[in-house]
C-alpha cells in the first residue's frame, strides 16, 4: 500500500512538469513575435527588427 501512493503521488509530480514546461514553450513563442521597431502612429503591421519607415503611413520606425 505505501508503495502505491509513492508511485502515485511520484507520478502527479511528474505530469505537473511537464504543464509547466509546455506554458514555458509557448511563452518563449509569444516572445520571438515581437519587433524591435514598431510605428509611433501603431499601423497595423508597421513592426520590423531593423531599422526603417512604417509601410502604411511612413513615418521613421521608432526602438521598442
Amino acid at each position: 500500500m505505501k508503495y502505491l501512493v509513492i508511485s502515485i503521488f511520484t507520478i502527479l509530480v511528474m505530469s505537473c512538469g511537464s504543464e509547466q514546461k509546455e506554458s514555458t514553450e509557448q511563452t518563449e513563442s509569444k516572445v520571438e513575435k515581437t519587433f524591435s521597431f514598431q510605428c509611433p502612429m501603431k499601423c497595423q503591421g508597421s513592426g520590423k527588427d531593423t531599422e526603417g519607415k512604417c509601410n502604411v503611413c511612413k513615418m521613421d520606425l521608432v526602438q521598442m
